[in-house]
């Protein structure tokens, strides 16, 4: 079974090696500043460091890969991977406000992700002040799959 790749892959790379080059980054400036008694610039480091780390937990360590096939969402964390049946989505949203155009899937159940997943789909230039292609084609996925649920008796559900 063919499964299409969903998210870019840029996402190791912005959850992981950019989040880890700011924090090594940071604290190697700290360290740096403490261990030569600059203490002057040891608080602006420390601050910077307590207010971009949450920001940068939020938009880019949450981030997943995602692909997908005729029957399930796949989703991980470059760890673990799980799948989740296409029937389980329940709503797609994404903003154009943001650089990378990130991606939120909502499931009608909690996965061992939790109950919505983030991810970053590739480069689309088209939809720069739009909702992303890959946006509306959940979508209409999510419309489908509830007009299909529909016209099939309770029976044989």
């Amino acid at each position: 079974m063919y499964k299409k790749q969903l998210s870019s892959n840029l996402t190791f790379i912005a959850k992981v090696i950019l989040p880890g080059l700011f924090v090594t980054g940071i604290t190697g400036a700290i360290i740096g500043l403490t261990s030569s008694g600059q203490y002057d610039g040891v608080l602006g480091a420390f601050l910077a460091l307590l207010v971009f780390s949450p920001l940068i937990y939020m938009g880019l360590v949450r981030l997943k890969r995602v692909s997908i096939d005729n029957q399930y969402i796949y989703i991980s964390n470059y760890i673990k991977t799980i799948q989740v049946p296409i029937t389980d989505l329940q709503e797609v949203d994404d903003t154009w406000l943001l650089n990378y155009h990130p991606i939120w899937i909502t499931f009608r159940t909690e996965t061992p992700f939790g109950k919505v997943v983030m991810f970053m789909p590739s480069t689309d230039p088209t939809s720069i002040f739009s909702t992303h292609p890959i946006t509306r084609e959940l979508r209409e996925l999510i419309k489908n799959t509830c007009l299909n649920a529909k016209k099939i008796p309770h029976t044989q559900r």
